[in-house]
């Protein structure tokens, strides 16, 4: 029985996150790095420092702050709610340093906590790099080869195509179009569903459910609050497609979750660029 790692933090909180995305800076401010890293259940994973100390920490688009493991909670505390609609209070900081390779990322807002089942999976493990770190950088996955780089400017876009992204509360959404019909679709990195994520509750389900074949899978996630059993439906599709960019054959999981996604392993034999400054992604 396989453990995944599903993750989309949401401030419950009337109040805007913007300002608390926008808090620290980079040093130096000029920099192109490029970092091997590994991957967990599909989710890209960095070796970092954070305050000095040896950490691992995941990547993930869906977290609108940084995440800190920690075993106590720290700061003002707030109720956050996890991809699979559980909920956890957690506490808040100002993380001083956290560097990547050789860009630090200064006084980032994050929330923190104690991740139980998913600290035992990581050796070292420092919790996740969310939007606080990551919009103040463009980003390049090259999943095929595990490699990650790190620039202050805008990567080539040759041989590209574009993603177009719609943000909300900093988070990146995109339109998907599945069976004809366009669906609003968060790009949650830091999920490991095999393609598509689809809430059991979303008019897409019985859409999909009607047309193709799927079967019932058990097996255990980890998101906000600790690990969970949970029962899915699973199956491929013929096509979606993100503009005018197709993908095939593609995974579909059909089960208890918050929102329409698509993971980091939709784009698994893909070179992906997250380019902050142009406010878009682009796919090769």
């Amino acid at each position: 029985m396989r453990t995944i790692i599903l993750f989309l933090l949401i401030l419950t909180s009337s109040c805007s996150i913007t300002k608390y995305q926008e808090k620290g800076e980079t040093n130096p401010t000029s920099f192109h790095e490029k970092i091997p890293f590994k991957t967990i259940k599909s989710i890209v994973l960095l070796p970092v420092l954070i305050d000095g100390k040896p950490r691992n920490m995941l990547f993930d688009t869906g977290s609108q702050l940084n995440l800190i493991q920690r075993e106590q909670l720290k700061g003002k505390t707030y109720g956050v709610d996890g991809a699979s609609n559980r909920k956890a209070k957690m506490g808040s900081e100002i993380t001083a340093s956290i560097k990547i390779g050789g860009v630090e990322f200064t006084n980032t807002a994050a929330w923190n906590g104690d991740m139980k089942g998913l600290k035992e999976q990581i050796p070292d493990f420092g919790g996740l790099i969310g939007q606080s770190i990551i919009n103040k950088a463009n980003w390049k996955i090259d999943y095929p080869n595990k490699q990650m780089e790190i620039f202050n400017g805008s990567f080539s876009e040759e041989g590209f195509q574009t993603i177009d992204i719609i943000r909300e509360e900093g988070v990146p959404y995109i339109m998907l179009t599945v069976e004809g019909i366009q669906y609003k679709t968060i790009v949650d990195l830091g999920s490991s569903s095999n393609g598509i994520n689809v809430p059991s509750d979303h008019p897409l389900a019985k859409v999909l459910l009607e047309k193709y074949s799927f079967v019932e899978n058990k097996r255990e996630i980890y998101t906000i609050g600790g690990n969970q059993m949970v029962t899915e439906q699973v199956g491929t599709i013929n096509s979606v497609a993100i503009g005018d960019i197709n993908f095939k054959n593609v995974a579909v999981d059909i089960r208890s979750s918050s929102q329409l996604r698509v993971g980091m392993h939709f784009f698994k034999d893909k070179i992906l660029i997250i380019d902050n400054l142009k406010d878009d992604y682009f796919v090769k």
